[in-house]
């Protein structure tokens, strides 16, 4: 049998940075470059379909939405379950300031499976196809980074 699990993190994750490093790079708001993103913001991007007036139920909404999603489309690839490979791959992405998603790039890999890597950005980049509402902040859209966990496990 074959089992997927996925872990969503949605709250500006950054590995390998002390609180004190977070905290001065959320005080610093982006350059006003075109591919600055903010790590963390007032309001944050939501699929379309999740809107609430409560922003905890709609936050919560679009992360299991995404969690479903990338459940669906993950393939595990045959060569890694043939070699028994597991691990979780972290990938970063930017919901941008029109909605799109952009940017998709390897955070943290699973050592000598590079199809795994393939298939988690593969898998991300598929969330484009979601309406996005961006997020927000001081009454302004702006690009959101956000880290997503995609874990495989065989069992």
């Amino acid at each position: 049998k074959l089992a997927f699990t996925f872990a969503v993190l949605f709250a500006a994750v950054c590995f390998g940075q002390t609180k004190e490093e977070l905290k001065a790079k959320e005080a610093t708001p982006p350059s006003d470059r075109m591919d600055a993103a903010f790590t963390t913001v007032e309001e944050m991007p939501l699929i379309a379909d999740c809107t609430a007036e409560d922003k905890t139920a709609a936050n919560a909404c679009t992360q299991q939405k995404i969690a479903e999603h990338i459940a669906k489309e993950v393939k595990y690839p045959v060569t890694a379950k043939e070699a028994g490979i597991q691990g979780t791959v972290y990938v970063n992405f930017i919901v941008k300031s029109d909605g799109s998603i952009a940017d998709v790039n390897l955070i943290r890999v699973i050592k000598d499976a590079p199809e795994l890597d393939a298939e988690a950005v593969r898998a991300v980049k598929t969330l484009d196809n979601f309406n996005w509402i961006p997020g927000t902040q001081k009454g302004k859209s702006v690009s959101v980074t956000y880290t997503l966990p995609v874990r495989f496990q065989l069992k």
